[in-house]
């Protein structure tokens, strides 16, 4: 199972209240929280997936910040094999001249900073900001695009030229916005000296191993709690999280897979 978003604030109970009602380890099989799960039986695994209840769902959060508390002060122990490992990354950028690492650290915030300016515009108050008003329809838009592409229609369609306009004027605003929220970090890395710019870039890479421990952690007490077994959904997959470390690569791929897409469908109770 592959998560790119360590933001797991979201209230569980907030895909359905049933997530709530189960307390313990078990689940009640004519609960509703089985609108979110899946039955898996290929490649000899046969097994249900399902979305970790509340009670689990503290726990699994509970263990990944122990986990990512232990991998900061990994960070910190110069003799740890993680500080060995983040300083060996980090020292090849020591090469770059300092305009290329300010460059390098500011392209880590572009991501975050797109997502937030494609919020901003796409829910922008009407009356405060009625320039950004035709973009609150922009997932329409994509559709109604990708439909008339997709279509065996001759011609370009007075909708699509329309949707086609809207989506090209996003794309150029999208631009600017992100631009406009990258610039305080830009300001940032420009007032710094070159050993202040090389603390930055190691901290970067120690952030992403405090994150990858984060989400291993996650991901993989998700996984354990949410696989029960076939024949008895109140049983997990494994007797144990040991059992569930050492099972073979081709079973866990298969699972994994199989959350992936039942995480596609999370939110919309028709799925």
């Amino acid at each position: 199972m592959v998560t790119t978003d360590i933001d797991t604030s979201v209230d569980v109970a907030a895909i359905g209240k049933a997530l709530g009602k189960d307390e313990g380890p078990g689940v009640d099989t004519q609960d509703p929280l089985l609108r979110y799960s899946r039955e898996v039986d290929r490649d000899g695994v046969k097994a249900m997936i399902r979305v970790p209840n509340q009670h689990q769902q503290d726990r699994v959060r509970k263990k990944s910040i122990a986990a990512r508390t232990r991998a900061v002060r990994e960070c910190r122990d110069e003799f740890s094999d993680a500080y060995l490992n983040i300083e060996s990354m980090s020292e090849p950028m020591h090469e770059h001249d300092d305009d290329t690492l300010r460059t390098f650290l500011l392209s880590q915030h572009m991501d975050e900073c797109m997502a937030q300016a494609s919020i901003f515009i796409t829910t922008a108050d009407e009356d405060t900001h009625p320039q950004y008003a035709e973009f609150h329809s922009i997932d329409e838009q994509i559709i109604i695009y990708n439909h008339h592409l997709s279509s065996d229609d001759d011609g370009d369609s007075d909708e699509m030229v329309a949707a086609e306009n809207i989506l090209t004027d996003y794309s150029g605003v999208l631009k600017e916005v992100t631009r406009e929220m990258l610039e305080p970090f830009e300001l940032k890395y420009d007032a710094m000296d070159r050993e202040k710019v090389l603390e930055s870039v190691f901290r970067h890479f120690a952030k992403q191993h405090c994150d990858k421990a984060f989400l291993d952690t996650y991901n993989e007490w998700t996984m354990f709690f949410g696989t029960r077994k076939a024949d008895n959904h109140s049983k997990t997959y494994w007797d144990s999280y040991e059992d569930m470390v050492d099972e073979s690569l081709e079973v866990i791929e298969v699972i994994s897979s199989e959350f992936n897409a039942l995480h596609q469908g999370v939110g919309d109770p028709k799925k």
